[in-house]
């Protein structure tokens, strides 16, 4: 980079600068649409990185640095100021809340639906209660390895390479739990893998015969999935998925060196001290509360979800949070 400066400004570009300009970027630009709008909203410019990673369209063309602007803070709910940017006058503006605001009070704008990673990573905060937030579930396997005997393994492999075909097991996949809402790939997976024999017979006959099939967004990407995939195989093998769910994130949790009444104890005591805490402390025990939290929810999901199918129901059918997105189709961008 220096390489491509004249000479006489070489020197003007360090490490330490460079470090600074790229971190007043990721945490304070805004981003234009291509060929800007008159009346749209937009967000911060790291919700376009994002999908830009992602392979989306829609990455934005032009960036901006907009002083005063960039002093909102994030916050969620229903009366949030809104910035847009106004092609015709090409400018940005700043639009209250439906409700206003009293004088004196804090003016909050959406970064976009981040989760707490997303906001400690780049912004250098936590956001308490954030409803985008969730617990990464990485290692499925480990979720269920105790659960197969030494002679199950081949059954298991094959397993596997079903959840591969149709893109719900691979290197690097990660589910995702919230407060509200069990991924639905992570209970679809877990029903091949948990399954017997026979069960396992039936899911991949349904895969590979059954039509005909829906387009939906599965793990991130629209593809198409046959038509009940993410609905039950049996009244047995769902009562294992669910114990599986509620046991493994109350373990989860237990394996945490302090509990969430002990760390929610802590926070208090940070906000009653009249010394000033370690920004980086408070915001990294606050992340770990909240996924916490999290576990926790979820653990109380499933276990409810458990309860209810070992009243013996004849009808069996997923949990509204754990249905997937049907809303997303394979035309839309």
């Amino acid at each position: 980079m220096r390489a491509a400066l004249p000479p006489h400004r070489r020197s003007l570009l360090s490490r330490e600068r460079f470090d600074w300009a790229m971190k007043v970027v990721h945490s304070r630009a805004f981003s234009i649409p291509p060929g800007g709008f008159a009346a749209g909203s937009t967000r911060a410019g790291l919700r376009h990185r994002h999908n830009a990673f992602r392979g989306s369209q829609n990455w934005p063309s032009k960036f901006a640095l907009v002083p005063v602007l960039d002093m909102t803070n994030h916050g969620s709910g229903e009366n949030l100021a809104n910035f847009r940017y106004d092609d015709h006058a090409g400018c940005f503006e700043l639009v209250a809340g439906p409700d206003g605001y009293e004088e004196g009070a804090q003016v909050l704008v959406s970064y976009g639906e981040l989760t707490n990673d997303d906001l400690y990573l780049l912004y250098g905060f936590v956001q308490a209660g954030n409803p985008y937030d969730v617990f990464e579930v990485e290692d499925l396997v480990e979720w269920v390895a105790e659960h197969h005997s030494v002679r199950e393994w081949n059954l298991f492999d094959a397993k596997l390479r079903l959840l591969e075909r149709i893109g719900l097991c691979y290197e690097g996949r990660k589910f995702h739990l919230s407060v509200s809402q069990i991924d639905p790939d992570l209970v679809a997976a877990l029903r091949i893998l948990l399954a017997d024999v026979n069960e396992f017979r039936r899911a991949r006959a349904m895969i590979e015969f059954e039509e005909p099939r829906d387009e939906l967004s599965v793990g991130g990407f629209k593809r198409e999935v046959p038509q009940g995939w993410f609905e039950p195989l049996t009244a047995s093998n769902e009562r294992t998925v669910w114990h599986r769910i509620a046991s493994k994130c109350s373990r989860t949790l237990e394996e945490f060196p302090t509990s969430i009444e002990f760390d929610e104890e802590m926070i208090i005591l940070h906000a009653a001290s009249s010394v000033p805490s370690d920004p980086v402390h408070a915001n990294s025990l606050l992340f770990r509360v909240e996924k916490k939290r999290i576990l926790r929810a979820a653990a109380l999901l499933a276990k409810e979800h458990h309860i209810k199918l070992d009243m013996g129901s004849d009808v069996i059918e997923s949990p509204e949070f754990a249905r997937p997105r049907t809303d997303l189709r394979a035309d839309e961008s």
